[in-house]
């Protein structure tokens, strides 16, 4: 963030701009990888639960 700052350590508007839009993409896109990580886990959770039930051989 200190890479920002302007003149007399005033943060000018479109940098301001640019650090909350990156900031905000940021969380994004751990909350999507997150999301996804959360479906891969249940979805393999019930395919191991199925295996189980039914006995299912693995070839």
């Amino acid at each position: 963030m200190d890479k920002h700052i302007k003149k007399n350590g005033v943060l000018q508007a479109t940098d301001a701009v640019y650090i909350l839009k990156t900031a905000i993409l940021q969380s994004q896109a751990r909350a999507a990888k997150s999301v996804n990580q959360e479906q891969l886990a249940l979805y393999y959770g019930i395919g191991v639960k199925l295996m189980k039930s039914h006995r299912f051989t693995v070839i």
